[in-house]
């Protein structure tokens, strides 16, 4: 007799989150382990990572898109036109290696990504320290079950780390069929454009 695997969290961190899985066969109960790590991403392996990961996920599968157009690709990897000293990475990763990784720009006296994209800073609330979303992505992997709760604790760490940083809000931008996504992560549509890529919004989350 083989059972479907039953996922529960065993630990929770903040910084990491465990599961373990239960088989049954032939009358025997097995438990698998698996750690998702959440961190910052600051060594040279790391960022090749996150750009190796980029690649895969906007040229790759994606290939339309502003980032698309406007990332330097080299050699299966891709660069954001912002400078790493003014940004912050953190990723998820397990044995495999990266599973996800985020980027956001602290380079916010210059012009933002979002207004190459097309969105005026009148929308954006400059009294408070903010960065942006450059990229968010993953893995082409099938989703597991568990997805979602890796995610919410992800959120959860990337935001206690910016409050670290001393900021208040983050921005971003996003297509329709990924808006319901950053709603569950706690951002709001503060504004909307129709560009050349089709409907845009620009996002909102409140740290404070």
């Amino acid at each position: 007799m083989f059972q479907a695997p039953l996922l529960n969290i065993l630990k929770n961190s903040g910084k990491s989150i465990f599961f373990y899985t239960e088989y049954e066969y032939n009358d025997k109960i097995y438990i698998i382990m698996e750690a998702f790590i959440y961190f910052q991403l600051k060594s040279e392996q790391d960022i090749i990572a996150h750009e190796l990961l980029l690649y895969d996920s906007f040229v790759n599968r994606a290939k339309h898109g502003w980032i698309y157009d406007h990332y330097y690709k080299e050699n299966n990897r891709m660069k954001a036109p912002f400078p790493y000293e003014k940004q912050l990475l953190f990723g998820i990763k397990n044995n495999n290696g990266l599973r996800a990784s985020i980027a956001l720009n602290l380079d916010t006296e210059n012009t933002l990504q979002l207004e190459y994209i097309g969105f005026s800073r009148n929308r954006i609330d400059t009294q408070n320290k903010f960065a942006e979303v450059l990229s968010l992505c993953a893995t082409g992997e099938k989703v597991p079950p568990n997805a979602m709760d890796i995610i919410r604790g992800f959120n959860m760490y990337v935001i206690e780390k910016c409050k670290e940083y001393g900021l208040q809000d983050i921005y971003g931008t996003t297509f329709k069929r990924k808006k319901l996504f950053y709603h569950k992560m706690g951002f709001k549509v503060v504004d909307e454009i129709k560009n050349n890529y089709g409907k845009v919004f620009l996002l909102q989350q409140e740290l404070v």
